[in-house]
């Protein structure tokens, strides 16, 4: 007898157990806006940055400390024409400082020896790509 009833209770169960009603059937290709921004797209717009140091030269009249650097920032944009081509600029800064070592024999920019002594160029550039 509690066979049949155990029997009896799993088809009734089997047979009323439903999965979950559907309430909003959603397509998400169709919500999603499409991408133009970024990079293989139509536009892209990248910043960039870089530090580098001088190592110098055998020159002793033209010597620089290792603390000599070449420091960059910017940004770029392009813009894709088709699949192969892509024209665009990038706006840039650049400071270079090199250290000069005070020795007897330097000539750069002049012979006067100084306690410290600094070469620094700064400027800004636009470019097309």
């Amino acid at each position: 007898m509690k066979r049949l009833l155990l029997i009896l209770v799993c088809i009734v169960a089997i047979g009323t157990a439903k999965g979950q009603n559907v309430l909003l059937e959603q397509d998400p290709a169709a919500d999603t806006t499409t991408e133009t921004i970024g990079p293989n797209l139509r536009d892209f717009f990248q910043t960039f940055y870089g530090y580098g140091n001088f190592i110098g030269t055998n020159n002793p009249a033209t010597a620089v400390r290792y603390t000599s650097y070449h420091l960059t920032a910017g940004i770029r944009y392009k813009r894709r024409i088709s699949e192969y081509y892509s024209i665009g600029t990038e706006l840039a800064y650049t400071n270079n400082t090199y250290a000069l070592k005070q020795q007897p024999s330097k000539q750069v920019p002049d012979s006067v020896l100084h306690k410290k002594e600094r070469l620094s160029w700064m400027y800004m550039g636009l470019s097309n790509i």
